[in-house]
């Protein structure tokens, strides 16, 4: 339904990008009752067993013949490739490989791609390793809003599976590029992909020891506060 209703609000000239459509399920529900919305997806199937058949049937089925331009390919030469161009992407729905490397190369290498205005919707964002690649790009790229931050308790879960991610953008600054930044992208991944998730572990397991501690819980429901204001 979410994904749906982004396509029906995209204006002319945009399109909708999907990385990552396994059996097909989210590129029929974002089609569905917006025939006329170009949609551009790929897949290379390398991980939970999906297939090329599963897929082609689920959009024989549910889209309009032609609407869905699949390739058969990984992100990266699908992203260099943009099937797309000269259109302009107005929503983008990642849901392909979830390491913190690339995480950020899909945003990093939709960025020039994106229309003035867009939605970027970010699968499987309880994993920390997601959310520090979403917060590392988004410091270093102007116009975007962490519009809503959906956490789960647990993968498979019946709601929102593994958590998603809504971001709006809206441009300010096209000559977005990592020189802005006095601070070398390796130097980030490092501190945001090597040091935050055992620094993390390690503040989670004093937050178990404190709650179970009656002195210490108090300590424990501040830290709580504090850290669902956040989006890492």
């Amino acid at each position: 339904m979410l994904l749906n209703l982004a396509v029906r609000s995209l204006e002319p000239g945009e399109v909708y990008v999907e990385i990552g459509c396994w059996r097909g399920l989210s590129l029929a529900g974002a089609a569905l009752h917006n025939s006329n919305a170009p949609i551009f997806a790929c897949d290379d199937f390398s991980q939970f067993s999906g297939s090329l058949g599963e897929l082609d049937n689920t959009l024989k089925k549910y889209t309009k013949p032609t609407q869905v331009r699949f390739y058969d390919t990984d992100y990266l030469s699908f992203l260099d490739l943009a099937p797309w161009q000269p259109a302009r992407v107005g929503v983008y729905f990642y849901d392909g490989g979830h390491s913190f490397e690339q995480q950020y190369q899909a945003l990093d290498r939709m960025f020039p791609w994106l229309a003035d205005r867009a939605l970027v919707i970010i699968d499987d964002t309880n994993a920390g390793q997601v959310r520090s690649a979403n917060r590392l790009f988004m410091s270093r790229a102007p116009g975007f809003q962490l519009l809503n931050d959906v956490r789960t308790p647990g993968n498979e879960h019946p709601t929102w599976w593994n958590g998603v991610q809504i971001y709006s953008y809206e441009s300010i600054d096209k000559e977005y590029s990592s020189q802005r930044h006095k601070i070398p992208y390796q130097t980030l991944r490092f501190f945001w992909d090597e040091i935050m998730p055992p620094a993390r572990n390690l503040f989670q397991g004093a937050r178990r020891i404190a709650s179970a501690v009656p002195g210490l819980r108090p300590l424990n429901r501040y830290f709580r506060r504090q850290l669902s204001r956040r989006s890492f």
